[in-house]
């Protein structure tokens, strides 16, 4: 995922791809790369996001925040570690968010 540096948030979709749509919580953790918490993105390191029962989209919004310095791209993870008990992670527990520089 590729986000302008005057983005205010990255939005990473999350869906529930179960037939059944019963209540599931995930958690996920920010990794930190080249970009860096507090100066290039904000938010809790890491967290829950939780599906209520019948929903099958969320998405999860990490800041982005304004770094003057930040002349050349940046990267960071979004990590899906964990699912509620008898649900999986699907193919991709993992998107690269870049925040692009001046470049």
């Amino acid at each position: 995922m590729v986000v302008s540096k005057r983005a205010v948030v990255a939005a990473i979709p999350m869906r529930h791809l179960s037939r059944v749509k019963r209540a599931v919580n995930v958690n996920w953790r920010l990794v930190a790369g080249t970009a860096h918490p507090a100066r290039d993105y904000g938010g809790p390191e890491s967290g829950v996001e939780p599906f209520v029962e019948g929903n099958s989209f969320r998405i999860l919004y990490v800041p982005i925040l304004a770094n003057p310095g930040g002349t050349r791209d940046r990267q960071f993870t979004v990590e899906l570690t964990a699912a509620s008990p008898g649900a999986e992670l699907g193919p991709t527990p993992r998107v690269v968010v870049t925040i692009l520089g001046d470049s």
